[in-house]
């Protein structure tokens, strides 16, 4: 009887240190899988810090130093939604301002779609665009959204290009103000889809 019970304990023993082996095995299992899906998940957006709720630029590029008649801001009171906006404004007619971020670590074979919101004051020009570049530097190609020009509200503008050309090594997104005007982006989002898929990914908000 003693040594039924004996063989019961060892039996639970071994149990259970099986179990915890899983457990610790199926855990870095789980953190491997975490990490490879962090690098390869492209159903998410995969701009940063896309909507500006850092409070600041970052990821994001200035393209131009700010001086008293063009600046670039964070805004905290005109925002689509959220704390907070990003703000160029202008009051030289002949210039072009804009800021960026670079992606180099993104799908290939997809449709790349970019999305936004943008409300403008007196405006000349304001869009959003794509720019593709190979390992050299040298432009391959540029999409561009449509134009918002003088005062709108909130407004969704959207571009998209195919990341199938083998040269290609990263792009760059750019928020784009021409001329005079103020103009505030929000929400900009960049989502991968099938090559195949023809609908745009809508901003219903």
């Amino acid at each position: 009887m003693k040594s039924s019970k004996k063989f019961l304990v060892l039996l639970l023993i071994f149990a259970a240190s099986v179990i915890v082996v899983i457990a610790i095995f199926l855990s870095g299992k789980k953190e491997e899988i975490e990490e490879k899906f962090d690098e390869v998940d492209y159903t998410r957006n995969i701009l940063k810090n896309s909507n500006f709720e850092r409070g600041d630029f970052s990821y994001w590029k200035v393209d131009f130093n700010n001086q008293s008649k063009y600046f670039s801001l964070i805004d905290d009171l005109v925002k689509f939604e959220g704390n907070f906006s990003a703000n160029i404004t202008s009051e030289i007619d002949t210039l072009s301002l804009s800021f960026s971020q670079t992606i180099s670590n993104f799908p290939k074979e997809k449709k790349l779609i970019l999305n936004g919101r943008i409300r403008t004051e007196s405006v000349k020009a304001v869009y959003l665009s794509i720019e593709l570049y190979s390992k050299n530097d040298s432009l391959l190609a540029i999409a561009a959204s449509d134009t918002l020009k003088g005062t709108n509200d909130w407004s969704h503008l959207t571009t998209w290009v195919r990341t199938i050309n083998p040269e290609l090594k990263y792009l760059i997104i750019k928020c784009n103000l021409i001329g005079k005007g103020r103009a505030w982006f929000d929400n900009l989002e960049l989502y991968p889809v099938d090559l195949e898929q023809k609908s745009f990914i809508p901003i219903q908000r």
